[in-house]
């Protein structure tokens, strides 16, 4: 069974006809299945895709990554009985942590949505370096922007009295993290 979460497939090296019904494959022979000379009856390329996990465990046999790549970050084969653990062990947890909703920065709050005179935005950052908030148009433009040093949890009401009614996204920015919300102005 083809997880197509986890797995592309590219495409297959056989004398025997590899057919994909859905999310399967199946390997017919004509009018028996032949093998290759190295005695495998199929080699199935696939892509790897990046998952919410570090490990993600897939049953298959006689596995190559990445061509046989075996340098020290290479994604590795940590079992060898009929499946294997893929780990990548050496990239920035950055993309991990924040796929499984753990980024650096996380919006708490934003009220009142919908809004008239001000609104209040609470969000937590797990460093206390300098972040950048930014209210931003419906079309991309940066309306306002502010640098800030903030605490561990921090609240902060910007004014928006000059905006015209209308949809606004608060964008904050610290150490190449970006995290957005939405809110409306109304009268």
């Amino acid at each position: 069974t083809l997880n197509e979460d986890l797995l592309g497939y590219l495409q297959y090296i056989s004398p025997n006809t590899i057919t994909r019904t859905g999310k399967h494959l199946t390997i017919t022979g004509n009018p028996e299945l032949q093998s290759l000379p190295n005695g495998k009856i199929v080699e199935l390329q696939y892509r790897v895709f990046l998952t919410k996990d570090s490990a993600t465990d897939i049953t298959l046999s006689n596995l190559k990554l990445n061509g046989g790549d075996n340098t020290n970050c290479a994604p590795k084969i940590t079992n060898t009985n009929s499946s294997f653990t893929y780990r990548y062990e050496c990239a920035d947890k950055s993309l991990q942590r924040y796929l499984n909703g753990e980024a650096p920065i996380k919006i708490i709050a934003l009220r009142p949505n919908p809004a008239t005179n001000e609104v209040t935005i609470e969000y937590t950052t797990k460093t206390t370096d300098n972040c950048t908030i930014e209210v931003i148009d419906i079309l991309g433009n940066i309306i306002s922007q502010r640098t800030i040093s903030p605490k561990t949890t921090q609240q902060l009401t910007l004014p928006i009295t000059q905006l015209s009614n209308g949809s606004y996204i608060i964008r904050i920015t610290q150490n190449q993290h970006t995290i957005s919300a939405r809110f409306v102005k109304e009268q």
